[in-house]
């Protein structure tokens, strides 16, 4: 796959697994959160707004440009036992007119960090009352975790923090453990005067990554229970299950599919092609059977049935520990566009799935 290729097309996309075992897959394209106006900027390419670097115990790189967001940089994270990465404003700063704090978080190849938030006034206190404020992902982070190898959307209402008439000199990330953190990054930072509605408070995400339900403004559904949205059954050569209530990641069914052999394909299609520009991602979830060990290709396709882009799903940039595992339910997420800097019309694509 060419390293300057957007994948912001009109689209047909295949999986393709090589072994002879079952797969259920539930996929679906994930977009942006809805537009958002910043009131103001802690990070976007670099340290905004008279903002300063004050972590501690911690190795930061302001300048990463292999996983960014938005823009051309992204911060980079490693938190040693007890550090921080802590975003400092000598003079203080007023949080009366901003509605929340909001950014993006990429938990690298690991995830799972257990960040905690807190701030401290002109005085040195720290807030809210003197504790830190742990993460509650149920409500602040997009699928209640920070997971591997995807950006996900926080959203952290600033009267949660209890700060009164106080100004803010101080806002921290802090690794409350004795151990390093893995690596994770930081994209567009900042506060908002929007209203912007909370994630999920109704607990996080279970281990075995079973998806949450996505909000049909910022997801386009292929496949949930059936193929969805204009989607078809394109798959050829394999013993393909749509509607399988054996073991769904959610709601009723899942696609399961069994004796693959060279050349055989799960394929999902659309006809007229579905226009991909403004989505950041190609998500599934996929079991691994009894066996596991799969090696899983997808394969997309654009309307004149031209392949544009091929990518083998076992490396954990995609897929936990780069293995898709035996007896559970994985994430697989794929970033659509390669080439963030490129600017031009993007041209039009079908979405096809392939599994081998």
């Amino acid at each position: 796959m060419s390293g300057d290729r957007r994948w912001d097309r009109t689209l047909s996309v295949l999986l393709h697994v090589t072994a002879a075992a079952a797969i259920a897959v539930v996929c679906l394209v994930t977009r942006s959160a809805p537009a958002l106006t910043y009131s103001h900027v802690l990070y976007d390419d670099k340290l905004q707004n008279m903002w300063k670097d004050g972590s501690w115990k911690a190795k930061i790189d302001a300048e990463h440009d292999t996983r960014v967001y938005n823009g051309q940089y992204s911060l980079e994270v490693t938190l040693e036992g007890k550090g921080a990465l802590c975003f400092e404003f000598e003079k203080g700063r007023d949080l009366a007119r901003h509605y929340a704090l909001v950014g993006w978080i990429h938990g690298g190849s690991e995830g799972g960090q257990d960040l905690r938030l807190f701030l401290t006034d002109t005085e040195g206190n720290v807030l809210p009352d003197g504790k830190s404020l742990r993460f509650n992902f149920e409500a602040y982070i997009e699928g209640g975790k920070v997971m591997p190898n995807r950006w996900q959307f926080f959203v952290i209402p600033v009267a949660h923090f209890r700060l009164g008439p106080k100004d803010i000199s101080r806002i921290a990330f802090y690794n409350p453990s004795e151990e390093t953190m893995p690596t994770f990054y930081l994209d567009d930072v900042g506060f908002t005067a929007q209203k912007v509605p909370a994630f999920s408070d109704k607990g996080g995400q279970p281990a075995n990554d079973k998806p949450v339900h996505r909000d049909p403004r910022t997801a386009h559904v292929i496949y949930d229970d059936s193929p969805q949205n204009g989607w078809g059954d394109w798959s050829w050569s394999t013993k393909a299950e749509m509607n399988n209530g054996d073991n769904p990641a959610q709601g009723r069914a899942a696609a399961k599919v069994a004796d693959q052999q060279p050349n055989d394909a799960l394929a999902f299609g659309r006809s007229k092609g579905f226009q991909t520009a403004g989505y950041k991602a190609l998500e599934f979830y996929i079991h691994g059977g009894q066996d596991g060990g799969q090696q899983l290709r997808v394969i997309l396709f654009d309307v004149d049935q031209k392949e544009f882009a091929s990518v083998s799903v076992n490396k954990a940039d995609y897929v936990s520990n780069g293995r898709i595992a035996a007896g559970k339910w994985q994430q697989v997420y794929i970033p659509l566009r390669q080439d963030r800097h490129q600017q031009h019309r993007p041209p039009r694509h079908h979405l096809l799935r392939r599994l081998r």
